[in-house]
């Protein structure tokens, strides 16, 4: 045994029902906890008792040593002639050298941790430290811990614990008061203070009250309690309910009548004001916007736990109605296939969520459509069998038909972006980045004081995923503002804020897919030279056709500082040769079965043109990295040629510089259609 004491009246207020000090006794074999209270001669008592009790909850098992430190509490005459009588040997540790009783010590500021947690969560006084002190030392040995999948309490006295009949610490207990005890008027139940076991309920202050266990318990909610930290308790069948989803949802199924003005525990004036515009735009945009789980456990502890609920429940339903399995053996070796719940939104033609889905799934998967035809034909023959109709929403994209054009936009991601950040009240703009824009480390912060708490990272990642989908045009921007993320100031999340503006005002722009009349692979590339004011690193960029429908598009940060213009646009030209391989590849891919019909690059600087055709090297291109000239042996090749386009008409100045608003409308409408 290892015994440590702890002052408490340097914490915590001190009190006539608790000692002014405890001393923490852990068991080395089993890990078990005592806590006893200290006080004066009390304390060669109270380690005769935590001596019989130790020896009995060992079975009989003696204590060989006591491990204690060098105070008068422990080193006394009173103390030393017990344990010598009892054959117990007394270690005691060296002066000022509290780590040679480490797990005494440790666990005393751990008890200590816990106390202050309870007397915190509960808003019980601090004079009762003792009781939250026994209530912790309870817990902790009845709860697993890092050395072992069994509690302390298990370890020594063999037997699992029972923890049905613990309380929250601080709550409140109405004992019934037996029929022969009470008078006409008098209560049926008296408030008492809480008690840890159920079957000793705490001392009445009347001592004619009989303790018997018809006990109700409820959760002190005088003061303010928000989220998860509250819960409502059906006691009785131990149903514990964390949200007032659960509340609702429990009383509708067992017939009970649900009041929501019960729950209101805000203390404020509750008279109802009709909302201001702003405001019911902003019940709206909660309204809309419900985060749709990944899993069972998610669903059951979300907001909106009593829907998935019913959309779980109606699911199952209908598989028992329809005799959707029967349970069986597995046969030998079989392999079991897996399943799992999954869930989403049916929202209407304005993105309200209209009803809550939840689909058991299972995925088959195989490599010949004969084989996924044959297991199509058998389901059908066995089940009803919906099979879905064409592709309304696909990874965060959403097709839209219009007679027999295709087309592929993110217009709701858009506007559910625009709603969460709404608050930072972003401009309207008709530019994604200004004409003469610059963005410098110049612009950055100076002290860690002037560093803005503005959710820039998450702002740049919503908006690159638009970017990379559906809008090669806000490509350039995302690039640059990209470069900020971890030193940014207020010019740099202003011009973030304009972007976002900008694509609230061009939401409506889409990507036709079905002007695809021909298989011509065209790739058109661009660089702006030294365009970066700190380290002048070219910027390149390339957007690759297959006719008239943009399939790929990049914008990057060149890797090395280029020393002309014609070296910025050869790297731009390598980087799109690079993507425009492997789209040819692709289409040319056996499963598709897919014959490109031409294959060209676009570039508007004749010089990267001369230099990737030829062959011959001079002093002025020596320097440029041999990596970048595999481009003449794909020309040599044939794969793809390469051919001159006046700036006016390259597509790809578009994600390489900024542009003025009338050369912008213009590229844009040879891209989106709106």
């Amino acid at each position: 045994m290892k015994q440590d004491l702890e002052k408490m009246e340097t914490v915590f207020l001190s009190s006539d029902s608790t000692s002014r000090k405890s001393s923490a006794v852990p068991g080395d074999a089993s890990g078990n906890k005592w806590y006893q209270k200290e006080d004066g001669k009390v304390f060669v008592k109270q380690n005769k008792t935590t001596k019989r009790d130790v020896q009995n909850a060992f079975l009989g098992r003696k204590i060989v040593s006591v491990k204690t430190d060098g105070g008068l509490e422990f080193c006394n005459k009173d103390l030393d002639n017990f344990l010598e009588q009892q054959g117990i040997n007394h270690e005691k540790t060296n002066p000022y050298t509290p780590e040679q009783n480490g797990v005494a010590e440790r666990y005393n500021l751990t008890a200590l941790d816990g106390v202050k947690t309870l007397l915190k969560s509960s808003g019980v006084a601090q004079k009762f430290w003792g009781e939250a002190l026994l209530c912790f030392t309870y817990t902790w040995n009845r709860v697993c811990h890092k050395d072992g999948n069994k509690t302390p309490f298990e370890k020594y006295s063999g037997k699992k614990p029972s923890v049905s009949h613990l309380k929250p610490f601080g709550c409140l207990e109405y004992v019934g008061v037996p029929k022969q005890l009470r008078k006409r008027l008098d209560m049926r139940a008296k408030l008492e203070s809480p008690s840890t076991s159920r079957e000793e309920p705490s001392a009445s202050t009347d001592s004619s009250l009989i303790p018997c266990s018809e006990i109700k318990w409820i959760r002190k909610i005088g003061r303010e309690v928000t989220g998860a930290g509250f819960y409502y308790g059906i006691e009785g069948k131990a149903t514990r309910l964390k949200s007032f989803n659960e509340i609702e949802r429990y009383c509708r199924e067992h017939k009970i009548h649900f009041d929501k003005n019960l729950f209101d525990f805000s203390g404020e004036n509750t008279k109802s004001e009709k909302l201001t515009d702003s405001a019911e735009g902003q019940l709206e945009a909660n309204v809309v916007e419900v985060k749709i789980p990944t899993c069972y456990q998610q669903a059951i502890r979300s907001r909106e736990a009593s829907e998935w609920c019913d959309a779980m429940d109606r699911e199952i339903n209908v598989m028992i109605e329809r005799k959707v399995w029967v349970l069986v053996d597995p046969p030998e070796n079989a392999k079991v296939l897996g399943n799992r719940w999954v869930y989403t939104l049916k929202r209407d033609e304005n993105n309200r969520a209209v009803r809550f889905k939840a689909r058991r799934h299972n995925i088959i998967f195989g490599k010949e459509i004969q084989n996924v035809d044959f297991v199509l034909n058998l389901l059908q023959d066995n089940f009803d069998l919906k099979v879905l109709s064409r592709t309304k929403k696909l990874l965060g994209i959403e097709f839209e038909e219009q007679g027999n054009d295709l087309f592929i936009h993110q217009k709701s991601y858009i506007e559910r972006v625009c709603r969460t950040y709404e608050k930072y009240k972003f401009p309207v703009s008709s530019l994604p980045i200004s004409k003469g824009q610059v963005l410098s480390k110049l612009d950055l912060p100076k002290t860690s004081e002037e560093l803005l708490n503005f959710p820039y990272r998450n702002l740049i990642g919503s908006l690159a995923f638009i970017a990379l989908r559906t809008r090669p045009d806000i490509m350039y921007a995302i690039n640059v503002l990209s470069q900020f993320q971890s030193n940014l100031g207020i010019k740099h999340w202003n011009c973030l804020l304009r972007l976002l503006g900008y694509l609230k005002y061009t939401q409506n722009y889409m990507l036709e897919l079905s002007k695809v009349k021909s298989l011509k692979l065209r790739c058109f590339s661009d660089s702006d030279f030294a365009t970066n004011r700190d380290d002048r690193v070219s910027i390149g960029g390339f957007i690759t056709f297959i006719d008239e429908t943009p399939i790929s598009w990049r914008t990057f940060k060149q890797k090395s500082g280029s020393l002309s213009t014609m070296e910025a646009e050869s790297v731009a030209l390598t980087e799109a040769a690079k993507e425009f391989i492997w789209l040819k590849n692709v289409l040319n891919n056996e499963s598709l079965n897919l014959k490109v019909n031409e294959n060209i690059m676009f570039c508007d600087n004749q010089a990267a043109i001369s230099f990737s055709n030829s062959p011959v090297e001079n002093y002025r291109t020596k320097h440029i990295d041999v990596r970048y000239h595999f481009l003449r042996n794909l020309i040599h090749d044939n794969v793809f040629k390469i051919q001159y386009v006046n700036t006016k008409f390259n597509l790809a100045d578009i994600i390489t510089k900024p542009m003025v608003k009338d050369k912008l409308l213009e590229f844009c409408r040879n891209i989106f259609s709106t």
